[in-house]
């Protein structure tokens, strides 16, 4: 029989979800957008008026890169006191280090991308286009004039 939430723990674990997004300075749409899942199912379970299932806790931990461990944090003292029991501190820190250095690539290249698609947005709007007729140029009508 699975176990609900208080609403202490609820609105943890919705805390717990909305800091691992924040870190990542990622906005809800975006977080929502690379979860695969809708943005208010998102915002339901950052205010604790939801709670995700195993499957959205699952989903979420992969998003943001981080242990399901973190997403769970505080929400239930049980199952803290049998993750520190369980895993040493180093290997805890060695895990967030590497988890630093790949979500530091990411950032770096959504940045990437975000800045592209800005220039091409930019380019798109100052392009300017030769006037035709008859979708030849100008320079194309005048070639062929000589020509005949």
């Amino acid at each position: 029989m699975p176990r609900t939430l208080d609403d202490v723990s609820k609105e943890t674990l919705g805390k717990n979800l909305k800091e691992a997004r924040s870190r990542r300075g990622w906005t809800q749409v975006e977080a929502a957008k690379l979860a695969g899942v809708r943005r208010d199912r998102l915002v339901k379970w950052e205010t604790g008026k939801e709670t995700p299932g195993t499957e959205g806790l699952l989903l979420l931990a992969i998003t943001y890169a981080c242990p399901v461990d973190q997403l769970l944090s505080g929400v239930d003292e049980q199952y803290d006191e049998i993750i520190e029991a369980r895993v040493p501190i180093d290997a805890q820190q060695h895990y967030a280090a590497k988890v630093d250095a790949v979500m530091a690539t990411l950032a770096d290249t959504l940045r990437q991308v975000r800045d592209a698609e800005a220039a091409d947005q930019t380019r798109s709007a100052t392009s300017v286009r030769t006037p035709t007729t008859g979708g030849k140029s100008a320079t194309t009508r005048a070639h062929r004039k000589r020509g005949k």
